[in-house]
């Protein structure tokens, strides 16, 4: 029989997990003893799984330990308690309302662009939803957000972050969590010295929904479906045909565009040729609009690449391992808490292992993935077509899958405590080195910035005094720290900068240096500077910021 009403408020960890007959176990969360003694008393047979209460609570401490670390500097800055979203109400899903739903995420999109009046947003087309290539009053158009600010003395092009979520329509959590780092950064500008530095010198890209047709399906569809997977192109069949039956429209039909990229799309690793498989890759390489307009976007931003078109064997991979990376390529999945990077059409390793590498384990000092790239231990998978082996081989972006939560429909309590606390920092930090992921994250990082005497506020006849805490991995040693006043260090002509220390041998895990300045030598108004580290192997950490004025 169909459960009471409250059952759908609840917080499903799982999905139905079995079935005997007329009985059904559910795994759910429940949040207060009146719900459950609710369940009692409706009459059902209720278990409490301890081994999973003990996980929760472990969790906990893992994330109190972690942001006591080096990462403590932009757990403070990306505090979710002021986060816009909270001041404005949008339309959301109405089984999970934490959860903009299409509507409200495109109106999001809108009020960022009408309130921007530091011109740091766009809004870009970049192509048409399956059902609106098909239907101009239907579907939806697939837009990206642009946030990059006007430093016009970096050299162009700027870094890349790309971040898409939503490729997968009954995947929650990953739309709102980009959602909230937009609206979070984009507020920050001009008041928070790092967001600033980010956006004047780098630029993000945001795909909230990859595959809106498929979310629209899913927030509306009945309690008993299975949730929805593809895009809303039933006719993949190359008859035509409704080759799903009955329950196509609630699950089967469709194409998988996480197995649609025009990487190794011949190969049967991990996709099927079969149209009612949950994995079908569609009838070509790129076939679905979706995924053509990812392709073409990301592929335009970088015009001095060019572009491989469909890679079928190894020997067309672009990227080799002495190129320099210097953008990334996010794409939000849920669920599992994994970390992925290339490859997955094969469990194979990249090129810049290395750098992969590292750039996972810094990554998980914010949030305890389990790390299943390709070439690791835990590698889960054969996955050939996917957005993340297409976006690194293709045009050599640090590309990773993020599998986010523990469920397709996160629950609201574990996503407000949980993911967006762990996961909005790991963001900062990811756009934070962009430049160049692979060589930041091996150099030192400045953890802290502060002008300890007076409120930074100064008039020309003052000093300014800098400190810096610099933290190093055990046996990593510092050699350098460098100071830049009103000057990026990327810039066109950009100086030296001043040193704060040099020398050997540093190998302290955190270490305090200072410098005087002399605001004589300085305007009337605010500034910036911006400390970076090196240690020893001439690896170079990522850039600090800090605002003072003069008066």
């Amino acid at each position: 029989s169909e459960p009471p009403e409250y059952i759908s408020r609840f917080e499903i960890f799982g999905e139905e997990i079995s079935e005997n007959g007329e009985s059904i176990v559910m795994s759910l969360f429940i949040s207060d003893r009146t719900r459950l003694e609710q369940l009692i008393n409706d009459g059902y047979d209720v278990s409490i799984d301890m081994e999973e209460m003990k996980r929760l609570r472990n969790d906990d401490v893992e994330s109190t330990e972690r942001n006591q670390s080096s990462n403590l500097r932009l757990n403070n800055v990306f505090s979710v308690s002021s986060s816009s979203s909270e001041q404005k109400e949008y339309s959301n899903i109405s089984f999970r309302q934490c959860f903009r739903d299409v509507k409200g995420a495109y109106q999001t999109v809108h009020d960022i662009i009408a309130n921007d009046d530091n011109n740091i947003a766009s809004l870009i087309k970049i192509g048409e939803s399956y059902l609106k290539s098909k239907n101009p009053n239907d579907g939806h158009d697939l837009i990206v957000l642009k946030i990059t600010g006007g430093n016009n003395n970096t050299p162009s092009p700027k870094p890349i972050f790309f971040i898409m979520s939503g490729l997968h329509a009954r995947e929650l959590a990953p739309v709102e969590l980009s959602l909230q780092f937009a609206e979070k950064i984009v507020s920050l500008y001009g008041v928070d010295p790092d967001a600033t530095t980010i956006i004047d010198n780098t630029e993000i890209h945001f795909l909230f929904h990859a595959n809106p047709d498929g979310r629209i399906h899913v927030e509306n569809e009945p309690f008993w479906a299975i949730p929805r997977r593809k895009n809303m192109n039933f006719e993949a069949n190359i008859d035509g045909s409704d080759y799903c039956g009955y329950f196509a429209y609630y699950s089967e039909a469709g194409v998988d565009l996480n197995r649609n990229f025009p990487f190794m799309w011949p190969s049967n690793y991990g996709s099927s040729i079969q149209p009612c498989d949950w994995e079908f890759r569609g009838q070509e390489p790129g076939s679905e609009p979706e995924v053509k307009a990812v392709v073409e976007y990301v592929t335009s931003l970088f015009p001095e690449r060019v572009a491989p078109g469909i890679i079928t064997t190894e020997e067309d991979i672009v990227v080799r391992d002495d190129d320099k990376v210097s953008s990334l390529f996010f794409d939000l999945h849920s669920y599992g808490d994994l970390l992925i990077h290339p490859y997955v059409y094969q469990n194979r390793a990249p090129g810049h292992s290395n750098g992969f590498a590292a750039l996972s384990n810094k990554f998980k000092t914010f949030k305890s993935y389990k790390l299943a790239g390709g070439g690791s231990d835990n590698f889960l998978y054969e996955a050939s077509g996917t957005s993340m082996d297409w976006a690194y081989s293709a045009l050599g972006m640090a590309s990773f899958t993020f599998e986010i939560g523990q469920m397709f429909y996160e629950g609201c309590q574990r996503f407000k405590n949980k993911i967006l606390p762990d996961n909005l920092p790991l963001l900062f930090y990811a756009a934070k080195v962009a430049r160049a992921p692979f060589e930041f994250v091996r150099g030192p990082d400045v953890v802290s910035l502060s002008v300890p005497f007076g409120d930074g506020t100064y008039d020309r006849s003052q000093s300014l005094f800098v400190d810096a805490r610099v933290s190093v991995r055990p046996g990593q040693h510092l050699q350098s720290v460098q100071i830049y006043f009103d000057e990026y260090p990327y810039d066109d002509g950009a100086s030296s900068g001043n040193t704060m220390m040099k020398g050997e041998g540093v190998d302290t895990v955190a270490e305090m240096f200072w410098i005087e300045v002399f605001m004589s030598d300085f305007e009337l108004g605010r500034h910036i500077f911006h400390v970076q580290a090196t240690d020893t192997d001439g690896f170079v950490g990522p850039i600090t910021s800090q605002f003072f004025t003069i008066i």
